[in-house]
C-alpha cells in the first residue's frame, strides 16, 4: 500500500540523496531494481520544483552529509553486533548528532528558497 502526502521540497530532495546512495551501495538485484524504480519516481517529481542557480550546492552538500550519516550507521551498526560501546562507539554517536543537526541546517536553507514547509526540531540540553 502506498500513502500519498505531502512533503517539503527538501524532504524530496534529501530522499533522492539517501536514495542515490543506496544505489552505489546495495547490490541485490531486486533491491537495486526497486531503488532504481523509486528513484525515477521521485527524479520526475524533482524535475516540478525547477531548481535554480546555487540550489546544486545545496544538494551537493545533503549528498556528502548523507554519505557521512550512512557510513557512521554502518560502523555504528558493526560495533553494536559486536557489543563495541567503546569510547569510539560514542564518539562516533555525537558526531552523528552533529551531522544530522547539519542536514537539518541544509534542509531548512533547501525549504527557506523555495517557500515549503520548514521541519521543527528542540532538543533537550
Amino acid at each position: 500500500m502506498n500513502i500519498l502526502c505531502s512533503i517539503s521540497v527538501a524532504e524530496l530532495l534529501d530522499k533522492i540523496t539517501i536514495l542515490e546512495i543506496k544505489r552505489a551501495k546495495i547490490h541485490d538485484t531486486d533491491k537495486r531494481r526497486r531503488i532504481e524504480e523509486e528513484l525515477s519516481y521521485l527524479g520526475g517529481l524533482s524535475q516540478g520544483i525547477g531548481f535554480r542557480i546555487g540550489d546544486e550546492d545545496s544538494m551537493n552538500e545533503l549528498r556528502m552529509v548523507n554519505r557521512a550519516l550512512w557510513d557512521i550507521n554502518e560502523l555504528k551498526r558493526s560495533k553494536g553486533r559486536k557489543r563495541e560501546l567503546d569510547t569510539e562507539f560514542i564518539r562516533i554517536s555525537v558526531e552523528e548528532d552533529a551531522y544530522n543537526d547539519r542536514r537539518h541546517m541544509i534542509k531548512d536553507h533547501i525549504n527557506q528558497l523555495y517557500n515549503s514547509k520548514r521541519e521543527l526540531k528542540e532538543y533537550d540540553d
